[in-house]
């Protein structure tokens, strides 16, 4: 915490190791909770605030929070005012689909936005999810913070980034 106090970040994200073996999610979830509650009084007496991400099943089999449903229980469980979810399209098209409606269900947790292609999480005008979409209900929910990409590029770095050359970003 001290590190990103001194870089000034406001944003932490807070990741758990996956269940062990033949351990139900809801036998974690009360240790999770309790461990959560420390972590985010601390977190908030150095002025960070801690954000949840579901992750996919595909992709890491056995971790705990998977879905928005139950990363919201575990947020209202830990009541604290520092912690939110953060909302990543590409897992949230694996586990849930409807993203749009997705993001409105969840906006008043949301604190972060992630996106890649689903499926392969590559640069994004490969995949079914439509970003140009999405960006668009991003903006009408009157989301002011940074978009994250978060994807493997398929070829080179500066080919990869055209997808972005509509929003103002990329080589000049």
């Amino acid at each position: 915490m001290e590190r990103k106090k001194k870089k000034e970040t406001t944003a932490e994200v807070s990741q758990e190791t996956e269940l062990p073996d033949g351990t139900p999610a809801a036998a974690c979830d009360e240790v999770f909770v309790d461990n959560l509650s420390v972590a985010a009084e601390v977190a908030k007496v150095q002025g960070v605030k801690l954000n949840l991400e579901p992750l996919n099943l595909r992709d890491v089999p056995g971790y705990l929070h998977t879905d928005t449903a139950h990363t919201r229980r575990i947020i209202d469980a830990v009541g604290s005012d520092n912690l939110f979810l953060q909302y990543d399209l590409y897992h949230m098209q694996i586990m849930e689909g409807d993203l749009a409606e997705g993001l409105r269900r969840n906006w008043d947790l949301i604190s972060h936005i992630q996106f890649s292609s689903v499926p392969g999480r590559h640069e994004p005008q490969y995949g079914e999810v439509n970003i140009p979409h999405m960006f668009g209900v991003i903006e009408d929910l009157g989301y002011t913070g940074w978009v994250g990409c978060e994807y493997a590029p398929k070829g080179d770095t500066l080919e990869g980034l055209s997808w972005a050359e509509p929003y103002g970003l990329g080589p000049r």
